[in-house]
């Protein structure tokens, strides 16, 4: 837009539909990345509801272990600890 330059204040239909041209690309330019972005939070949105699930479960299966280990008697070693609880 910069180069635009109107040495009166008039304007051309053809200087103005050149310049409008151009403001529509850019804006379905802009359509199509707003689209591909919210995809993309529609998408971690899921992960990160995975996640969540995964982690909830994750503890609870290291409560599990941790009461059946205590229980029989098991010390696991350091690097066979299972985290989450």
């Amino acid at each position: 837009m910069k180069n635009l330059r109107v040495e009166n204040e008039y304007v051309t239909k053809k200087e103005f539909r050149a310049v409008t041209d151009k403001i529509m690309e850019k804006l379905n330019m802009l359509n199509v990345l707003k689209s591909s972005v919210l995809n993309i939070e529609r998408q971690m949105g899921i992960y990160y509801d995975m996640f969540k699930d995964n982690k909830l479960n994750n503890g609870k299966l290291a409560k599990r272990l941790n009461i059946v280990e205590k229980h029989i008697g098991i010390k696991p070693e350091e690097d066979l600890l299972v985290s989450g609880y």
